[in-house]
């Protein structure tokens, strides 16, 4: 027989993983789901929480907390400061552990310039859930807001403490290591980075940029290793590991990059420039004039240094 009692599930749209740290963006998000926020889909939701409470299904208060807070996101959205942060105090005794509704209770606090209120908000959070590493992460993300490195630093420390795999916070300490100067904690740090393994392509090209911006050369190609093994015929990877082999000074191997590069698109000039730039080093300075005359002639950057005399 079918039941007018409210569905077992407890949330009508997938819960967010977490809400933009950057409050003016809000907006532009609420716009573009605009369907998934309904007013109408998040009193369903509450029904379907309340009820699941008072059954006691587990996840009820969280759920039920998850809904609060979309609720103050929305209040936020339409510019009632107020009534969002009065609503994600909601949440907060729903569920005392909606990490999320501390968040933006603090990111709006910190927009209106309540700086220690939005600390008070992440400290009242990590009080409660001293075992939480993403507490101490979001705490110290507002102590890096404030340019207050001791602090965020001790935050982070703390946090990857308590969850090694938390690999974005080894990120955070190696970069905050390194504003400090403390060139060797950096450099350990990104190795700990380094460990995860990571899934796709794009990702190993984004943490390898990453790693070579920061002089993190060993760690670069290594990544750089991984992105061509999953992606050998992307000619931007093979362009990039070739750089960085360069920089590293395995010149050989760096030109065998930049000659698959040239394979692969031969209608562009970078291939040429780049090999042309790795054979001057190496002192073959004939071959590198062919391939900056090349370049040149493909629309490529201006090599008269090449054609020096000592070219």
């Amino acid at each position: 027989m079918a039941s007018d009692e409210p569905r077992a599930k407890l949330l009508p749209f997938e819960r967010p993983r977490r809400f933009p740290a950057d409050l003016d963006r809000l907006r532009s998000k609420l716009d573009d789901e605009e369907a998934e926020f309904e007013e109408t889909e998040i009193d369903e939701g509450l029904a379907c929480a309340e009820a699941a409470i008072v059954r006691g299904v587990a996840g009820g208060h969280e759920a039920k907390a998850d809904l609060l807070t979309m609720r103050a996101y929305r209040a936020f959205v339409a510019g009632d400061t107020d009534a969002a942060l009065a609503r994600g105090a909601a949440a907060i005794a729903a569920a005392p552990t909606c990490l999320q509704a501390y968040i933006l209770r603090a990111d709006i606090l910190e927009k209106r310039g309540e700086h220690e209120a939005a600390i008070a908000e992440l400290d009242r959070f990590v009080e409660g859930s001293p075992t939480n590493a993403k507490g101490y992460l979001e705490r110290a993300r507002l102590h890096e807001g404030r340019a207050d490195g001791e602090r965020a630093l001790a935050n982070l420390r703390r946090a990857v403490q308590l969850d090694p795999t938390l690999f974005e916070v080894h990120l955070s300490i190696a970069q905050a290591l390194a504003a400090k100067g403390d060139a060797d904690g950096a450099a350990r740090a990104y190795a700990r980075h380094a460990q995860q393994e990571l899934g796709d392509a794009e990702s190993y090209g984004m943490r390898a940029f990453l790693f070579f911006v920061s002089g993190q050369d060993e760690l670069a190609l290594a990544d750089y290793e991984a992105c061509v093994a999953l992606s050998p015929n992307d000619p931007d990877t093979l362009a990039w590991r070739g750089i960085c082999r360069s920089r590293l000074g395995r010149l050989d191997a760096a030109i065998a990059d930049f000659t698959r590069v040239i394979a692969l698109t031969p209608s562009e000039p970078r291939g040429y420039q780049r090999r042309g730039e790795a054979l001057e080093r190496m002192g073959r300075h004939a071959e590198a004039v062919r391939d900056f005359d090349r370049a040149i002639a493909l629309g490529g950057a201006d090599k008269v240094a090449a054609h020096s005399d000592d070219a």
